[in-house]
């Protein structure tokens, strides 16, 4: 007996590119995330080196905490301008829709 065929699942073109920008999105997160933790690190390893341990911990500390807030502060304020984005968006079309109705309509 012969076996049947075997059949290789295949990406899209389109698949592939998908992939390819998360790919590039994720490398780019990745860098940036190191050098503010190499940031960090060395703010916190001189302020130990200077002897003001307990104070490079609080500032830190703090700065983590404000960096934090700002990346929820700004997603926040992204989700907010995308939904009023879209709710415009929907308006302009509602309105475009009903001038076509009221101008096309019209007895010659």
């Amino acid at each position: 007996m012969t076996r049947p065929p075997r059949y290789t699942a295949r990406l899209s073109y389109d698949d592939a590119l998908l992939l390819w920008r998360a790919r590039a999105v994720y490398r780019v997160q990745a860098v940036i995330t190191g050098l503010v933790i190499l940031v960090f690190l060395g703010e916190l390893v001189s302020s130990f080196l200077l002897g003001f341990w307990v104070y490079g911990l609080l500032i830190v500390g703090l700065q983590w905490t404000l960096l934090r807030c700002l990346r929820w502060v700004l997603r926040w304020i992204l989700w907010w301008t995308r939904r009023r984005l879209a709710w415009c968006l929907e308006q302009g079309k509602v309105t475009r829709i009903t001038w076509w109705h009221v101008h096309s309509n019209r007895p010659m």
